[in-house]
């Protein structure tokens, strides 16, 4: 088992520690550890209370005492402080010694020693015997708590059975009453029994109407099955319809999809069908003013013939028109005129015009 012992200020371990373990063990394997020297001793404290342990005393016998209050206790490494007076006490004696007159004699040093020693033993007897008091009255304190504990466990044992006893006699009291109710409660119980004839009367009519109640009750859990049977399979006609229609959905998303595929070609074909109808019309009217153009100059070419033609009638001889207009005069005969007059806007060869004479 392990012990927890402070030194200076710090928690040391013991491991190893048994009921047959002493305080002497536990200073011995401290001191060695930390490598200290010189004497120790463990104090007990509890709360405020401390109490030198003398080094045939167990730890953990110690710490079964304390029972509830084990927790408490702590354990501390000390110096020992008859070391240090004793050291002390050397020091000042061999002072005196040195101080002491030259004509003192050996015997009167031999005396003085031995009264130190006693003396010194008488104090350290004293001060044994006040750190067992001392733990005494440590111990006497926690059995003054534990007491006064079990007192006032004691107390609320007392008030909690006066309260028992309270209980008990107010139960008492009520069963007294409820004994002076009997007496009316026999009267009633033949009027309870004749209530109780016709409760078994009416509890067999109820059971013969429990029992049809339970046949229209198994017809109704038919017709409930029936009912779902049947919404079962109007579910599956509506899986089925909502499917097929889904997939009329996604038939006809692509149909549109298809469409819309066909219009967008379809735009794209009059955008171009447009460029080429704005392409023809800018050559339709270049070709119509290239024709306009050339009527101009045909007309130009027709006005400059008339000219020509007009020009060489007037240069021709006045006989040879005639004949020209008339032709050949034969008597009895009336003149004519070259061809139709709709014939005159022809070319008419002459033998100045070869390729005739335009009027």
């Amino acid at each position: 088992m392990e012990l927890k012992v402070w030194v200076e200020g710090i928690q040391r371990i013991v491991c190893g520690v048994t009921d047959n373990t002493t305080c002497q063990d536990v200073v011995y394997a401290l001191a060695h550890a930390t490598g200290k020297t010189g004497r120790f001793t463990l104090i007990e404290r509890w709360r405020n209370n401390e109490r030198l342990l003398a080094p045939n005393e167990h730890p953990l016998r110690i710490l079964t005492k304390w029972g509830e209050y084990s927790s408490d206790v702590q354990f501390i490494l000390q110096r020992s402080a008859v070391d240090g007076t004793k050291s002390g006490n050397q020091q000042q004696a061999k002072q005196k010694e040195y101080q002491s007159s030259p004509g003192q004699t050996g015997e009167d040093t031999v005396l003085y020693n031995a009264q130190y020693r006693d003396l010194v033993r008488l104090v350290n007897f004293q001060r044994e015997k006040l750190s067992s008091l001392q733990a005494e009255l440590t111990k006497f304190d926690a059995e003054i708590v534990f007491w006064e504990g079990k007192s006032r466990e004691q107390q609320h044992q007392m008030e909690f059975l006066s309260q028992e006893a309270a209980r008990m006699d107010k139960a008492a009291r009520i069963s007294e009453d409820q004994l002076r109710m009997l007496t009316s409660v026999e009267e009633e119980s033949e009027i309870v029994r004749q209530q109780e004839k016709t409760l078994k009367s009416e509890l067999t009519l109820l059971r013969s109407k429990l029992a049809n109640c339970e046949t229209e009750l198994l017809q109704c859990k038919n017709k409930i099955r029936l009912l779902l049977e049947e919404l079962q399979m109007e579910q599956r006609s509506l899986v089925r319809e909502t499917e097929d229609r889904q997939a009329m959905e996604r038939s006809l998303l692509s149909e549109v999809e298809r469409l819309q595929r066909e219009l967008e070609q379809a735009k794209q074909g009059a955008e171009i069908s447009a460029q080429c109808g704005e392409n023809l019309k800018r050559e339709v009217t270049s070709v119509e003013a290239a024709i306009a153009e050339k009527k101009r100059q045909v007309e130009r070419l027709v006005s400059e013939m008339k000219e020509a033609n007009l020009q060489s009638l007037a240069i021709a001889p006045t006989d040879e028109i005639k004949h020209l207009l008339e032709g050949p005069h034969k008597p009895g005969s009336t003149r004519k005129m070259i061809g139709s007059p709709r014939q005159l806007e022809n070319a008419v060869p002459t033998s100045k015009n070869p390729h005739g004479v335009w009027v």
